[in-house]
């Protein structure tokens, strides 16, 4: 960063604008006995968006317990949510003339999987997939991508974040939760090998994992290609990243001329 003669940094926002993800505000919505946005203020927000000049700020919608910072028709909104932190946000950054990416966990939901036990991942001993377990204020659950999560909760909640905020982009996290071994995608695998033995004797082939993985991965991509493709439908010009690839200012601004795919994650 360049400095002045007094050795001060000349533009603290340089090294923000350099880099591939600008700001996330880290403010978890996971903690239920604090109040959520209650002290957030036109005036104590503005001015440090103004001075840094962002190309874009990423903030929650949905963290992995499943509470929204918005309230959703889901009910899924913060126990003690001070304000709709997607409309203040929203607007600010508008005035800012900053883009808004908005934080949204995917596979990984608490609330989801607590009500929709039907939904839950498992894992290769037929368990549920609980997450977070040792933490003493958040539980979530991996929900499969071939259950009705994404017609009964994903669906909804974007269609609510898209028409009601208008963000610039979705940024999706928590697909990490797989591979879920649940009957719905024990059948897929079935169909796809053609193994027919009972579960119990597949599962402890020495090639068990070189067969399932490529088949989860398969049903991954599938999740994150209908995620996409209902941002898009909803928002054309709305952004959408997932895994660990993170949007640049100049996709989020030109999504539809950007593309780019990594072992982890995508970006469109």
């Amino acid at each position: 960063m360049k400095k002045g003669s007094d050795g001060r940094v000349q533009d603290p926002g340089q090294w923000l604008r350099d880099s591939m993800m600008t700001l996330i505000v880290d403010y978890y919505p996971e903690v239920q006995f604090r109040p959520y946005g209650s002290t957030a203020t036109r005036e104590n927000f503005l001015p440090f968006l103004k001075e840094l000049k962002l190309g874009y700020m990423c903030a929650y919608a949905k963290g992995h317990s499943g509470y929204t910072t918005w309230k959703s028709s889901l009910n899924t909104q913060h126990n003690m949510l001070g304000r709709d932190m997607c409309r203040f946000l929203r607007d600010v950054t508008r005035e800012a003339g900053t883009k808004l990416v908005f934080y949204y966990s995917g596979l990984t939901d608490g609330i989801a999987g607590m009500r929709h036990p039907e939904w839950r991942m498992k894992n290769p001993d037929g368990t549920d997939k609980e997450l977070f377990a040792d933490f003493k204020i958040l539980m979530a659950y991996g929900n499969c991508p071939l259950s009705g999560y994404f017609d009964g909760w994903v669906a909804v909640h974007l269609r609510e974040l898209i028409e009601n905020y208008d963000p610039d982009g979705i940024w999706v996290d928590g697909d990490w939760c797989g591979p879920c071994y649940c009957e719905r995608c024990q059948a897929r695998f079935r169909k796809e090998t053609g193994l027919r033995q009972p579960w119990s004797e597949i599962r402890v082939r020495p090639d068990f994992d070189s067969l399932y993985r490529p088949v989860w991965n398969r049903i991954e991509a599938e999740w994150r290609q209908r995620f996409n493709a209902y941002v898009k439908k909803l928002k054309p010009g709305c952004a959408y990243s997932a895994g660990n690839v993170s949007p640049l200012v100049f996709m989020i601004s030109t999504p539809s001329r950007y593309s780019r795919r990594g072992r982890r994650g995508n970006s469109h």
